[in-house]
């Protein structure tokens, strides 16, 4: 609709000022003072008017899931998770399955990993399946086991390991690629219809914290299937859609390049992980972790993704590298330096870069990579950094303020449903590198600080430019796209105080209002 926003406050060349802006058949026309009647009119009453957010890095189907299968991440111990569990499962039929997760041990008071006796000891009749909250590890009872063939004698897929008992059996503990080879039998536990529903209320989600694009990592989704979806859910979201490594041949095959499709789906390209996580300790070191002799997981041969990149580079293909510890940042930028000339253009990016090592940062932008990052992880992982990493080391990590500073693109997400998708926090962490509630010494890393200024661009411009969206929306200007995102407080007066207390009013697509916190329009 058209219409106009009235003394929104907007910031320029570090200035405020107070202006209206009219939004005519889904674009701003005009910015200015006084302006003459458009449409509706909405009166923002001096609130703080930004480009709407975009979350680079979620899952879509993972925060829907959420919404219909049990949730742990409030569980604060073993016993917390197994009541939850349990009161969950209340609900569900004896011999079906009990799904979901975000369990971290990393919280609990005894943070070695639980198995299958715990399970079966409140659920012994449901076959359970559990994710960790970092979605690299999966927890099984004896029945889920027993109804997936998992025995002794199944063998470690490469790029994953099924945990062992001293039997032999399995102890219903299973990391990365091993996990990975069983989700696509729990996809099909959950109706289309109830997924779709799901899908629709986490789009509102993330409406209502001021999110109207994201990139959506998917599994081995067809690209077509999830654009169809979002179609006819009428999804209020902006997408680009990324699938697994093994679709490449499909992808190939279907001619598809990265950029294409329309305004609200694109494709994004390709994902492949080169480690696991930081709290499943299965995140890939240079060195080994200080509380273990381990270096974690390669989840993938140099010679294979090597061979992809380029492979999806020729075809017009992007390729998102996820890589969490310094050994696997290292092989990804090994193996995107021969396609450097292509990947700016085609918007290949190494997703987290949690621990770079210090002669590896100027690599991403000689790659001509983005790096696709979550600020929130910064402070969130801070215990589990110092515990697994050491000081040095975490004292160095999440370097966002280094990577800008090589002239690296920065673009900001959530990995939502792994954290909370609000950018408002992550805001906070990448200023100020703590939480709302952390005192100001559990700050980490103050060295790698960003301004709000450059954290505001890597959560809207420079979202935009990895969507292949720079020249249509993240920025406030005449002929954008009027995605928008209006704040009860303007955080640029004093962001310390005031992000953690500031809320959205109001955000619009493509000058649609998507949520309002209240109803102020006039005609």
């Amino acid at each position: 609709m058209d219409c106009t926003l009235r003394n929104a406050t907007i910031h320029k060349r570090g200035a405020a000022r107070t202006v209206d802006l009219a939004i005519h058949e889904g674009k701003i026309k005009e910015i200015g003072n006084r302006l003459g009647p458009c449409g509706q009119d909405l009166d923002l009453k001096g609130a703080l008017l930004l480009p709407a957010f975009t979350d680079s890095h979620l899952h879509l189907h993972g925060i829907a899931g959420g919404l219909i299968t049990v949730d742990l991440r409030d569980s604060a111990s073993l016993e917390e998770a197994l009541t939850e569990v349990a009161r969950f499962a209340a609900g569900v039929l004896a011999g079906e399955w009990v799904t979901g997760g975000r369990w971290d041990r990393n919280r609990w008071p005894d943070s070695s990993l639980p198995d299958r006796h715990s399970l079966d000891s409140v659920l012994p009749d449901h076959a359970v399946q559990l994710w960790s909250r970092d979605g690299h590890t999966l927890w099984l009872n004896t029945l889920a086991l027993k109804r997936l063939g998992i025995t002794a004698q199944t063998p470690d897929p490469p790029g994953g390991q099924i945990l062992h008992e001293e039997d032999g059996s399995p102890s219903g503990i299973l990391l990365e690629k091993a996990a990975d080879a069983y989700a696509p039998k729990f996809s099909a536990l959950v109706s289309p219809e109830c997924l779709a529903e799901a899908i629709h209320k986490a789009a509102q989600a993330l409406n209502r914290v001021g999110i109207v694009a994201c990139n959506h990592f998917a599994g081995e989704e067809d690209y077509y299937a999830v654009a169809g979806l979002a179609q006819r859910l009428h999804l209020p979201l902006r997408l680009a859609v990324w699938l697994d490594q093994a679709t490449l041949p499909r992808l190939i095959e279907q001619n598809l390049h990265s950029g294409e499709g329309d305004e609200q789906v694109k494709f994004g390209g390709l994902k492949i992980f080169a480690d696991g996580a930081l709290g499943s300790r299965t995140a890939w070191m240079l060195d080994p972790y200080t509380s273990s002799s381990q270096r974690g997981i390669c989840a993938v041969e140099r010679e294979v993704l090597a061979a992809d990149i380029s492979r999806a580079a020729q075809a017009g293909i992007a390729t998102a590298v996820h890589a969490i510890g310094d050994a696997a940042v290292r092989l990804a930028l090994d193996c995107f330096a021969p396609t450097a000339s292509e990947n700016a253009l085609l918007r290949s990016r190494i997703e987290h870069a949690q621990l770079v090592d210090s002669s590896d940062l100027p690599r991403f932008r000689a790659c001509g990579l983005m790096a696709s990052v979550q600020p929130i992880h910064a402070p969130h992982d801070r215990a589990m950094a110092l515990q697994h990493w050491g000081e040095d080391r975490t004292n160095r990590a999440y370097p966002y303020h280094s990577l800008d500073q090589l002239g690296t693109p920065l673009a900001f997400g959530s990995d939502a449903p792994v954290e909370d998708p609000n950018p408002l926090p992550g805001l906070f962490a990448a200023v100020f590198r703590r939480l709302f509630t952390d005192l100001p010494e559990l700050a980490i890393g103050l060295q790698e600080s960003l301004s709000l200024e450059r954290a505001l661009s890597a959560f809207t411009s420079g979202g935009a430019w990895g969507m292949h969206a720079e020249g249509v929306r993240g920025r406030l200007a005449p002929g954008l796209l009027a995605d928008l995102v209006a704040l009860d407080h303007d955080i640029f007066q004093d962001p310390l105080a005031l992000l953690p207390q500031t809320r959205v009013l109001a955000t619009f697509l493509g000058g649609e209002p998507v949520y309002l916190a209240y109803n102020n329009f006039k005609r």
